[in-house]
């Protein structure tokens, strides 16, 4: 099972819970840190993970990314963060590290 850590909702599968996510959530400001984000949130959540290893962005950005094409190294990248993601993402946490069912 898979949690939306933004709201109380739960799935069955990781494509259900990026599905959801990407029509219910998606923003232009990071949910994690709070910063405004003028281009890419995805983009955005790949630079915070690769230079300072958070894993909570990690999972953001996989839920943002599509996985469908792109280098050889982003789709490593990809198949990392969908790891970090199965892990953060089947605990009941929220992205400001709380429980998501508050």
């Amino acid at each position: 099972m898979y949690y939306c850590p933004e709201c109380p909702q739960s799935f069955e599968t990781l494509p259900a819970i990026k599905e959801h996510y990407m029509h219910s959530h998606n923003s232009s400001v990071c949910p994690i840190c709070g910063k405004p984000v003028r281009k890419s949130l995805a983009c955005h959540a790949k630079m915070i993970w690769q230079n300072r290893g958070c894993e909570l962005h990690a999972t953001l950005y996989y839920l943002l990314r599509t996985g469908r094409g792109g280098s050889a190294k982003n789709n490593g990248l990809y198949r990392k963060a969908r790891e970090v993601a199965e892990k953060v993402l089947s605990s009941r946490i929220s992205w400001n590290g709380g429980d998501s069912d508050e």
